[in-house]
């Protein structure tokens, strides 16, 4: 058996030199990474850098030799809503410029988990799809450009969990995602 144990199981471990979180976890959930949960059932604690109004979670320190625990799939849910909850009150989100409520007039912003994607809490938050191009834009992230045997293209753009982004009031997604296009064109010339 492996030392991470099995996903159904809380585990204790060691952590030995170059082990990470992220690759324990990938090995016990056989591929999800419940980053969050991981942090609060071992009471470690991000630092926050905020950048243009944002909030960007930094992984906490944690050291080889030390003993860990590696919850059961089953809590993972409950110790990630916990861990969200003890970090908007230690470090808030900004409010300055947007709402809090789920009116559409209302910018809102939404925190990411590590093993989530910006689509998915978008439409999880709006009860409703938001074109991925929109979120993009309103966020400022740069796809990638590959260049390929077919010439350049582009992919999704890259971005951090545990970071903090806007969504898009529903009246300026079309501009948004026209404006994200445009500039994706320019990246291909």
């Amino acid at each position: 058996m492996s030392r991470v144990g099995k996903a159904q199981e809380s585990t204790e471990i060691v952590l030995e030199s170059g082990d990470t979180f992220w690759r324990l976890s990938e090995l016990k959930y056989g591929g999800r990474h419940p980053i969050a949960a991981i942090y609060e059932i071992n009471n470690l604690t991000p630092t926050v850098r905020y950048e243009n109004g944002l909030r960007k979670l930094i992984d906490p320190i944690y050291f080889a030799g030390k003993s860990y625990i590696l919850p059961s799939w089953a809590e993972t849910e409950d110790l990630a809503q916990r861990f969200y909850k003890r970090i908007d009150e230690l470090y808030p989100e900004c409010n300055e410029e947007t709402g809090t409520d789920s009116s559409p007039k209302q910018r809102l912003k939404v925190t990411v988990d590590w093993d989530k994607t910006l689509y998915a809490v978008a439409q999880h938050k709006r009860g409703k799809a938001i074109c991925s191009e929109a979120l993009y834009e309103v966020n400022q992230l740069v796809p990638t450009v590959v260049n390929g045997p077919e010439g350049k293209t582009l992919r999704a753009p890259v971005y951090s969990g545990g970071t903090t982004f806007f969504l898009p009031n529903d009246d300026e997604i079309e501009s948004l995602e026209n404006t994200y296009r445009k500039r994706s064109e320019k990246l291909l010339k």
